[in-house]
């Protein structure tokens, strides 16, 4: 075999491999990132829910202890039962 056969041959190889190595390694990045993103997207809900459930907590011992210092009144009571 002649000395350019095989340099075209090595370099030919070495594209192709370069190119199975680029695709494979984008098809692994999008792959990934698809994940994380998902990943991202319930996080950010569940911190929406416990934020949401935090204020409902807080408005509830707000209104109980009012209720508990005001001795049962009922304007506080109600006000109670609305935030549960």
């Amino acid at each position: 075999m002649r000395i350019t056969t095989k340099f075209i041959g090595s370099y030919a190889l070495l594209i192709a491999l370069s190119a199975t190595l680029l695709g494979s390694s984008y098809a692994i990045n999008r792959r990934t990132q698809k994940s994380l993103s998902a990943i991202y997207d319930q996080a950010e809900i569940a911190v929406a829910t416990v934020t949401k459930l935090d204020v409902a907590l807080e408005a509830q011992v707000t209104a109980l202890s009012r209720l508990a210092v005001l001795n049962n009144d009922t304007a506080e009571a109600d006000i109670y039962t609305r935030s549960r």
